[in-house]
């Protein structure tokens, strides 16, 4: 994916305009905002860019930008063409120099590693000189020294492209030929050239002098980059795992049948996180979790990050021997407490207090807000339980396990798609189980099976009868004496019929209202 900020940064540099970002507006309620940013150069605005936040409206208005500068340059090239003018000779053309600095700091966006500065200064001739040198990942690349600042940090840039790309200052007649060229050359070698932008000017119109050199390095390279595709594809087959190359300090959390989760501490964050993998025999199924989580933002739903594909899983583990196109989804997540919601249950059964009451709620209510807005997202859960509700670090609700997740859909393929039986039984709403078709409320009545377990600590000896009659709206005579408003609500999130369940908003509003109980932390 290109990186049109860093490209749009780079040519208001070169060209010497200014360049902003104007933040326009937002629309919509506060769950489902549109923000609105654009792109501001010398005083002339271009298309407004749209994105869930504003991170994503600012690169959407830089790519509508850089998109209008080169339809401003088709424009121009086909007045010149048709107005007869010869186009301009090497001699006639100003001599532009190669921003190193830029080019590493593109390399490094999109090789997903840390570029680092690091200042000194050392005796010379004349006095100290300021030396500058890039740390890049985890390698130092060479001192460089200079009369500024600036001119020391763009030399320890260029020692930098030289050791990666192994050539010198490519000139700006080769850029598009020789530069490229190379089926040889190591994948980071490719990469980095192929990143690299050296700005050939132009006498049609200097302010979008990059544009003739954008233009250029795709059309002249094409048959390059088609010799060479068989060797970039070998070369990717080498590449490192990103998961060691980017982690350390890793622990295995949890297994199952879905694969293997670690606690891993970034090294460019030096913050821990929650790494899931998981075999990708079908990688649309693979992915159905990840594009879930990825449009979903809430403090009581498990943060999602990034994710990326790998040849292997850690340490062996999901190796396929039989397999060798098999692929493994890597998951970057939060990192949660590994207490799950059925531990706390488990203590609380075991030593009852009297504020048990209160506590259920405040964990319930931060459930059911997680629930409302995965519905609001038009996204079912299809298997809340406790064992999928884990903690924060400071004792928040975390709904996690969204590997069941679908789309709440009106159209025909997605109904068919539901009526697989799909969930854990002993949570599984009636409808489920029966296999026909079904909406949001299923999710509507694992929720009442959860807020009966929080309240109601049940023996051993009687748990299969009393989970069979809370199924059917049977609850202990105990249990409706003690908690009469929980037992009206839990009945009615437990009825027969889809329709007779309350929707979550509506649950999370009779909870505020409860007067009952008053609203604590864990």
């Amino acid at each position: 994916m290109e990186n049109y900020v860093a490209r749009l940064n780079e040519y208001a540099q070169e060209s010497r305009l200014s360049l902003q970002y104007q933040d326009v507006g937002c629309d919509g309620p506060d769950h489902l905002k549109t923000f609105r940013v654009r792109a501001v150069i010398d005083d002339q605005a271009y298309p407004e860019g749209l994105g869930k936040n504003k991170k994503e409206a600012k690169k959407k208005a830089a790519e509508n930008a850089w998109r209008a500068l080169m339809q401003e340059h088709r424009d121009s090239e086909t007045q010149t063409e048709n107005a007869g003018q010869s186009p301009s000779t090497p001699s006639q053309a100003p001599i532009t120099r190669t921003n190193f600095v830029a080019w590493l700091n593109e390399y490094g966006q999109k090789n997903r590693v840390s570029v680092k500065l690091v200042e000194s200064t050392r005796p010379g001739l004349r006095g100290a000189e300021l030396c500058c040198r890039f740390v890049v990942g985890d390698q130092e690349y060479p001192d460089a020294v200079g009369k500024t600042k600036r001119e020391a940090k763009e030399e320890a840039a260029r020692l930098v492209y030289n050791e990666i790309c192994g050539a010198e200052e490519p000139t700006c007649c080769d850029v598009a030929g020789d530069v490229l060229a190379g089926a040889s050359t190591p994948k980071s070698t490719i990469e980095a050239r192929e990143m690299l932008d050296t700005k050939q000017s132009s006498d049609v119109k200097r302010r979008i002098r990059l544009a003739p050199n954008f233009l250029n390095v795709r059309r002249n390279s094409k048959e390059e980059n088609m010799s060479n595709f068989s060797d970039k594809m070998t070369v990717n087959e080498e590449t490192p795992s990103r998961f060691t190359s980017e982690f350390n300090s890793i622990d295995l959390l949890a297994q199952g049948s879905f694969g293997y989760v670690y606690k891993a501490r970034s090294k460019l964050l030096g913050k821990e996180m929650a790494v899931k993998i998981v075999n990708c025999d079908d990688f649309r199924k693979a992915l159905r979790e990840v594009q879930a989580l990825s449009e979903l933002n809430h403090p009581n739903i498990v943060r999602y990050y990034t994710c990326w594909l790998e040849d292997a899983g850690y340490e062996g583990r999901l190796r396929s021997a039989q397999d060798s196109t098999l692929k493994y989804l890597y998951i970057q997540m939060e990192l949660c407490s590994t207490e799950t919601l059925r531990k706390w249950i488990n203590k609380k059964n075991r030593n009852q207090n009297q504020w048990r009451k209160e506590e259920s709620l405040s964990v319930f209510t931060q459930i059911v807000s997680g629930v409302e807005y995965v519905h609001s997202r038009k996204f079912i859960h299809r298997d809340l339980k406790p064992e999928n509700i884990m903690f924060s670090s400071n004792k928040e609700v975390k709904i996690g396990d969204f590997g069941l997740v679908t789309a709440e859909a009106d159209d025909a393929a997605d109904l068919v798609k539901r009526t697989v039986y799909k969930g854990t039984p002993r949570y599984m709403a009636p409808e489920q189980k029966e296999k026909e078709t079904y909406d949001r409320k299923v999710d509507i009545f694992a929720l009442g099976l959860i807020y009966f377990e929080l309240l109601w600590n049940f023996p051993h000896e009687e748990r299969r009868e009393v989970w069979k009659n809370i199924k059917t709206q049977k609850t202990p005579a105990a249990f409706s004496g003690s908690y009469p408003f929980e037992d009206q609500l839990i009945k009615r999130m437990l009825s027969m019929k889809p329709e007779d369940r309350p929707e979550a908003e509506a649950v999370k509003r009779e909870l505020e209202h409860n007067p009952s109980c008053e609203r604590t932390t864990v």
